[in-house]
């Protein structure tokens, strides 16, 4: 990934939780990993997964959770979000870098939260977060965000931050969200 302050040393905080790159393995062979893996077990349910597309479904592997990991790293940076009061992992945030394939700098941003969480605002915190955290490092481009529509939660938090729908890159299917960084 090519953000102009380096993705990998991208961090910020917000009022209630804290994002950084996952560069944590998920395997429980090690002790002091089982309560990592456990985060990770805990987001990455059916039901947080179910509005997601294809590629991004639990893969039918030995360790599912650690291929899942393994994927999304390598196209892309995993972030953990963490709330600013623990070490546990609410939420994880992907960000790929798609700007040679687009005319102009741009970023795809996913994002994800435990069960436990939703409808607490944090999705919103994350991405006003994300977004803010860009223009202090004065990235400039554009960030995109694609919902399906059976997911209309995810396209509230996508207006809330002031992404504009695409209706061009809309289908019936799904929503499409832009926001420009100048």
């Amino acid at each position: 990934m090519q953000i102009s302050m380096g993705a990998e040393n991208l961090r910020f905080e917000t009022r209630r939780l804290v994002v950084n790159p996952l560069t944590t393995r998920t395997g429980t062979s090690d002790p002091g990993q089982a309560g990592f893996a456990k985060d990770i077990a805990d987001i990455l349910t059916p039901v947080v997964l179910e509005h997601l597309p294809e590629p991004l479904q639990m893969p039918d592997a030995p360790d599912p959770v650690e291929s899942w990991v393994r994927a999304r790293q390598a196209e892309s940076v995993l972030y953990a979000v963490r709330t600013a009061d623990s070490d546990a992992i609410i939420g994880l945030m992907i960000l790929a870098d798609t700007s040679e394939l687009d005319a102009t700098p741009t970023l795809r941003l996913g994002y994800l939260f435990s069960q436990s969480v939703w409808g607490q605002g944090y999705a919103s915190e994350l991405v006003m977060g994300l977004i803010k955290a860009l223009g202090e490092n004065s990235w400039c481009g554009q960030v995109l965000a694609g919902v399906t529509r059976a997911n209309p939660a995810s396209s509230r938090v996508l207006l809330k931050c002031g992404f504009v729908e695409v209706p061009d890159a809309s289908d019936q299917e799904s929503r499409k969200f832009k926001a420009n960084l100048a």
